[in-house]
């Protein structure tokens, strides 16, 4: 009996996974894209500007590739690779490697209601360019959250943990990896072609040296569908409290595949 109830589950996961693992359309969205498995390849441009408390003024550019395939409809391997220029007023441009991020992505539920969870890793930089982190240090995050998915409107939401880390993936005695906790959320409408969608992050972060820092992420964004699979993202990104003197704007391109 109970060989054929699993029988049964699986021939039904064969043979109806659209029904199981439901989305009306693909989104090329912000936080969106960084927790659902989709199959994708694309590219992006993000741009950052930073006034610190020292008037020190900071600008980074970063272009990226991303590829994604989803070998069955609930799990899927991601990898991006961004490189990125940094200009500083207190010292020289630096043009360098960022760090290169693959991912683990699943997801399962039935109809219109699910689950997601999984996996990223961030490759050391193997560099000391930016001067932020130690060429060694890599970051780990992973992530669980829902998501509800509708013909007109989605939303999305997941926890992350991210840690730095390193080679040996442990401290060594005179180190201190910095955490933090982010706290997503993604909403939008679909209008067709085109979707409005507003993304969420709330930042918990510890650090040794700055300690406890809290502050609230929002990225209002527009998603066109150009048609067979292609998709054109724009999206403003703005930060409250301490951390209001940054903002960004990112481009991406994505094409989906069936």
């Amino acid at each position: 009996m109970k060989g054929k109830i699993l029988l049964s589950f699986c021939t039904m996961l064969n043979a109806a996974p659209g029904a199981l693992f439901a989305r009306s359309d693909d989104v090329n969205a912000l936080l969106y894209d960084e927790v659902r498995v989709q199959r994708q390849i694309g590219a992006g441009f993000n741009f950052q500007e930073r006034r610190e408390e020292d008037d020190v003024y900071q600008r980074t550019r970063q272009i990226s590739l991303v590829g994604e395939w989803a070998f069955v409809p609930w799990f899927s391997l991601y990898l991006k690779v961004p490189y990125a220029d940094l200009v500083r007023t207190d010292r020289a441009k630096v043009d360098y490697w960022e760090h290169i991020r693959l991912g683990l992505k699943f997801e399962g539920g039935w109809q219109k209601f699910g689950f997601v969870g999984g996996l990223y890793g961030d490759l050391s930089r193997g560099h000391n360019k930016v001067g932020d982190v130690a060429h060694d240090i890599g970051y780990l995050e992973p992530y669980a959250g829902m998501y509800l998915d509708f013909d007109i409107f989605y939303m999305t939401g997941a926890v992350r943990w991210n840690t730095e880390t390193n080679p040996k993936l442990r401290e060594e005695d005179d180190q201190e990896f910095r955490r933090r906790w982010f706290y997503d959320l993604s909403l939008g409408l679909r209008l067709r072609p085109v979707t409005l969608s507003v993304d969420l992050r709330y930042h918990n972060r510890y650090d040794p040296d700055d300690q406890i820092k809290k502050y609230l992420e929002i990225a209002p964004g527009l998603d066109w569908h150009i048609g067979s699979g292609f998709h054109l993202g724009v999206a403003g990104i703005f930060y409250t409290a301490s951390e209001s003197k940054n903002r960004g704007a990112l481009i991406s391109f994505r094409k989906f595949i069936d």
